[in-house]
């Protein structure tokens, strides 16, 4: 596996911020490995990593001059050779982008990739279990799979608003974190950086599954004999909780969720 930052921006902002990549990492790291560091030969980028060895990929990160991809997560390669996957998905990317790329992996992943041809790509599988991070800044942007990463090049400054949706709901709401200026990536989104720019742009990405919006309108109610079933329904499962062995621990958070277990 691989904890990563990427920055990306003007020289003179990644020659600043490249000084503190390795800082953010080790304060917020959660694994041991390989210490990894690159500039890009334009000195627009920069990407600093652990890599820890494991089982499914023979390495996460490939850099050539000044192309780099960056990948984690219990990806699957489509052609079936896992060992070189991300020497693979830079060819792709160089190639044709990150479409090639969503179309050369299965499982779960979150991808930062970069190319002169291209320019800066980021994005996770449909799923969102892999999750990427990013942060505007005035001549720079960063990119990594661990919000805190971001937090701590930014000060650790929080973002009171968003810290107050996670202490009463135990949940996020829109694309912003508690680290102040760090915002998630969604899945089915791709971050995008123009080749020699500094803005970031957040489009529909290629592992966007879910159907467009509709303008039909819903039904306003479900009809009587359609309730009894699925009240029948719901009956039934928990009655399937008696042939399990020994007692049963049930949650309770107060929600809507855990009175209708309650009264089941």
């Amino acid at each position: 596996m691989i904890h990563f930052v990427v920055v990306t921006g003007t020289p003179t902002a990644v020659e600043r911020e490249s000084q503190r990549l390795w800082h953010a990492l080790e304060s917020t790291r959660l694994q041991d490995g390989e210490r990894i560091e690159h500039i890009g030969t334009s000195h627009t980028w920069a990407v600093a990593a652990i890599a820890s060895a494991d089982r499914v990929c023979g390495a996460r990160i490939a850099v050539d001059g000044d192309a780099m991809v960056v990948a984690n997560g219990p990806m699957l390669a489509a052609t079936g050779d896992q060992a070189h996957v991300i020497v693979d998905l830079l060819q792709r990317f160089r190639a044709s982008g990150s479409d090639a790329v969503a179309a050369a992996l299965g499982g779960s992943y979150n991808f930062v990739g970069i190319d002169p041809s291209v320019g800066v790509r980021a994005l996770v599988d449909f799923s969102g279990l892999c999750p990427l991070y990013w942060h505007q800044g005035a001549d720079f942007a960063v990119f990594s799979n661990r919000s805190t990463t971001i937090g701590q090049l930014l000060g650790n400054v929080w973002d009171v608003r968003a810290l107050a949706w996670v202490i009463g709901h135990a949940n996020l709401f829109d694309d912003q974190l508690p680290a102040k200026g760090v915002s998630y990536l969604p899945p089915g989104r791709e971050a995008r950086v123009a080749w020699g720019e500094t803005q970031v742009r957040v489009t529909e990405s290629s592992t966007w599954v879910w159907p467009a919006p509709s303008g039909e309108r819903g039904r306003d109610n479900l009809e009587p004999d359609e309730w009894d079933e699925i009240t029948e329904g719901l009956v039934a499962n928990f009655r399937a909780l008696r042939q399990l062995p020994g007692p049963l621990r049930l949650a309770i958070t107060g929600g809507k969720d855990s009175r209708l277990c309650l009264a089941l």
